[in-house]
């Protein structure tokens, strides 16, 4: 079932959804398909573009000392001690090549060098004007974007060749996607750039996250500052960066249908002028492709958040607003509960890319990766 049809069913889901609890008291949680525990916090995690491994930085104190990199089926592919490399090389942020075989970190607003580093070590490293923040590589493995916190952009090859640097000056450049044909990126900070580093369109997107359909020809844009009044614009956005539809919402989230017929948007209606405003209870909303609104419902009494997706499966994560609790779920497209997993801690960081059939996440120490549906392999 597609297009409107897929809208419908959701719609049809939203109640059930949105009527109680996170989870049923009488559901089983998941199994992982497969777990590691690690002597040391879990900084951040990153999958591969082609789903076959994570990559986790990682140490056991404030500051990430080692790179591990897991494979899909949870072996421990190699580690990499990051003062081995280089004893000054600090790290917040890492992207891991398709193939496993190298990673790309970035350093700190201390420390603004990017380093890429593989089995044998280091490969290249670049500093950088500005602090790095965001970095991605490219499907095919022969490109690296790396986003600045004062409007850089760097085009590398996979040998650490800067091929183009990009000025926009504006924007802190923290997330970075490329299309599924690696033809074109979008950088939050920025907007959407072909390969080449040539600006297709302009929207700054200055902290929260964008998600964009499968073709690139759909975007869901929320423009969300990291501070101040927990307000935000939504954007329904074509290829040529056309607006479609947008509205201002109190704690907003949204996310696009991997075929961009419909996007899924929560938030609160604004309700007065005064700073920080009021704000209505939050609803889910089923928006169109044309901007229409195809369905509403109120959210109830856990927050939701949408995290992934693919033809079978939307992950959310469902904080229950007077416990705190919060658990991850995954629900078919009638929002019917496939499998849930309890007790996330409010830390935590999590990892996934667009149609690979699983996720993972670090509760602390520990990485637990879940395949969606439950009974399905990696698509890649």
């Amino acid at each position: 079932m597609q297009g409107l049809g897929i809208a419908a069913v959701l719609v049809a889901g939203l109640a059930g959804l949105v009527a109680g609890t996170s989870a049923a008291a009488d559901e089983t949680p998941a199994c992982p398909a497969w777990e590691v525990a690690l002597p040391g916090k879990v900084q951040e995690l990153a999958m591969s573009p082609d789903g076959r491994c994570v990559a986790a930085l990682w140490g056991p104190g404030q500051e990430p000392t080692t790179i591990s990199v897991f494979g899909a089926d949870g072996s421990r592919l190699w580690d990499a001690e990051l003062k081995a490399i280089n004893p000054w090389l600090q790290a917040e942020h890492v992207a891991v090549a398709p193939g496993c075989a190298w990673v790309v970190t970035s350093g700190t607003s201390g420390y603004r060098y990017v380093w890429a580093i593989g089995r044998q070590g280091a490969r290249w490293h670049l500093a950088t004007k500005g602090t790095p923040e965001g970095v991605e590589v490219s499907h095919g493995g022969d490109l690296v974007v790396i986003g600045t916190a004062n409007g850089h952009i760097y085009l590398v090859s996979a040998l650490g060749e800067v091929l183009r640097q990009v000025e926009f000056g504006w924007g802190v450049t923290r997330a970075i996607r490329f299309s599924e044909d690696d033809r074109y990126f979008i950088a939050n900070g920025g907007g959407l750039f072909d390969r080449a580093g040539d600006l297709r369109w302009k929207r700054t997107i200055w902290w929260a996250p964008f998600d964009a359909s499968q073709d690139f020809a759909r975007f869901v844009i929320v423009d969300q500052a990291g501070h101040g009044p927990n307000v935000g614009q939504i954007h329904l956005v074509e290829a040529n960066g056309g607006l479609v539809w947008y509205d201002s919402l109190c704690e907003v989230d949204g996310m696009i249908a991997l075929d961009g017929s419909f996007a899924m948007v929560r938030g609160g209606e604004i309700l007065g002028p005064e700073s920080p405003p009021a704000c209505a209870p939050a609803t889910i909303r089923i928006v169109g492709e044309s901007g229409s609104l195809l369905g509403e419902a109120e959210e109830g009494p856990c927050t939701t958040r949408f995290l992934a997706q693919d033809d079978h499966c939307i992950v959310l994560s469902r904080r229950d607003q007077v416990t705190d609790r919060m658990d991850l779920e995954c629900r078919d497209r009638q929002f019917n509960l496939v499998w849930w997993l309890p007790a996330v801690r409010p830390a935590y960081v999590e990892t996934w890319r667009a149609g690979v059939r699983w996720i993972a996440f670090a509760d602390w120490r520990t990485i637990r990766a879940y395949r969606y549906p439950a009974d399905a392999g990696p698509r890649r």
